[in-house]
Formats: C-alpha cells, sequence, structure tokens
C-alpha cells in the first residue's frame, strides 16, 4: 500500500556494518584490481576525502584494455557511477541497479555511505518483499477459512475484516468446530493469529529494521500451514 511503498528507503537496503574499500585517482590499476579480487567486488568506488570521484568495474577496465593495455593508473579506467540519496525511494531505483549493476548511496553531505549491487538486490528483496507475499498468502487464506465457514455473526464483507476480527470469529468454539481442523489446537492458532498481526503492522508501517529471523519464521511457517487447511 501506500504506506509502505512511500518508506521504501535506500537507506533500509544498506548494510550499516559494512567497511567501504575504495581507491584514488593516482592508485595503480593493479592495485585496484587486486583489492576487488581479494574483496569479491566488481567495482570499486574512486574517493577523495570522503567524496566520489568516480567508480572503477571490471567492465571498464575491460573496455579500456580491450583497446590499450597499458595504461597503469586508475584515473585512466573510470566510469561514471549512478549515485543516489539514501533519502530516495528504492523502488525507483530497481531498474537503474539492473542495468548499471549497481548503485553508490550518499548522504546529505554527498558522503559515500555504500554501495547497491545487483546480487545485494536479490538478497534484500529476499528479507525485505517475501514477507509482503506470505502475508498476503496468509490472509488470503484467512478470508477462504472463513468463507467456508459463513459465521452467522459476520456483520462486515470479508474484505473489510482485519485480524483482530479474525481471531473473534476463530475464537468462537462453534465456528472453530465448522472448519473440521481436529489436529490443530484453537487457543495456539488464535495466539499464531495474533503473532502474524503484529508482524503484519511493522511490514504495513515499514519500521526502520527488518524482520529479524524468528518474524520470518513466523511468517513462512504460517503461510504453509494455512495454505494447506484452506485448500
Amino acid at each position: 500500500d501506500k504506506i509502505m511503498t512511500e518508506n521504501l528507503k535506500v537507506s533500509l537496503f544498506i548494510d550499516k556494518e559494512t567497511n567501504i574499500i575504495s581507491c584514488e585517482l593516482n592508485d595503480t590499476i593493479s592495485k585496484a584490481k587486486t583489492l576487488m579480487l581479494l574483496n569479491g567486488f566488481s567495482q570499486l568506488p574512486i574517493l577523495y576525502n570522503g567524496k566520489i570521484q568516480g567508480c572503477i568495474s571490471w567492465k571498464s577496465i575491460g573496455k579500456i584494455e580491450a583497446i590499450d593495455n597499458s595504461k597503469k593508473l586508475v584515473k585512466q579506467y573510470v566510469e561514471k557511477p549512478i549515485v543516489v540519496k539514501e533519502t530516495d525511494n528504492f523502488l525507483d531505483y530497481i531498474k537503474v541497479i539492473a542495468q548499471n549493476d549497481y548503485i553508490l548511496v550518499i548522504d546529505s553531505e554527498e558522503v559515500l555511505k555504500a554501495i547497491i549491487t545487483t546480487y545485494d538486490m536479490t538478497l534484500y528483496f529476499e528479507d525485505f518483499i517475501t514477507p509482503y507475499l506470505k502475508l498476503g498468502i496468509i490472509e488470503d487464506c484467512i478470508r477462504k477459512l472463513i468463507t467456508k465457514i459463513q459465521p452467522i455473526d459476520l456483520k462486515k464483507d470479508i474484505n473489510e475484516l482485519v485480524y483482530g476480527q479474525y481471531k473473534k470469529i476463530f475464537e468462537i468454539e462453534e465456528n472453530w468446530a465448522k472448519l473440521g481442523l481436529t489436529n490443530l489446537d484453537k487457543g495456539t492458532f488464535v495466539q499464531k493469529l495474533e503473532e502474524i498481526r503484529i508482524i503484519r503492522n511493522k511490514v504495513a508501517h515499514y519500521k526502520p529494521t527488518p524482520l529479524t529471523k524468528e518474524e520470518h519464521f513466523v511468517v513462512k511457517s504460517f503461510a504453509a500451514i494455512i495454505e494447506q487447511v484452506s485448500a
């Protein structure tokens, strides 16, 4: 929804614990290559006093060396990177990252804060987007179960219900009995719904901290179970 997408700032996708490794314009190309090889990087920012002077990548190196293999300094291999602010909306740059392999992220004082690559984007989307998908599956399945039992006390359109109302419906013994889920404990199921509600609210309002491993597990495991019982 709008709240989610507006708050997907680039800063959310930055690994704050990663040290930035860089080179300078007058460094040798062999030094830059060694830094990239030893750290498993495909690109390296070129900095001076923390400010971006450009970037060097295996692609930029390959383009130059295909024509002239005699150049020795980093400044002879510079490419102009895509630079974005950490306050920008991440969704605006998905296509840019895919096309350019990476982006550089700066703060309000134009100091480099991070590099986000296509590889990073894949990992981040596993953490950030999967919960959206799984929570959507869970809610669809909950509504499917409610449609099956057709509770007599349902006073709203099913698409207008929220998690608090889901819980109240399943807490009623008559409604639970209609489901025929004899191998599932009603109290434990409802308690798990409350956990899902809390996680869903955290995701919907997009808190600065991503979901924990435990929260990821709760969402994935509950989605797997409820998909089975609602089929």
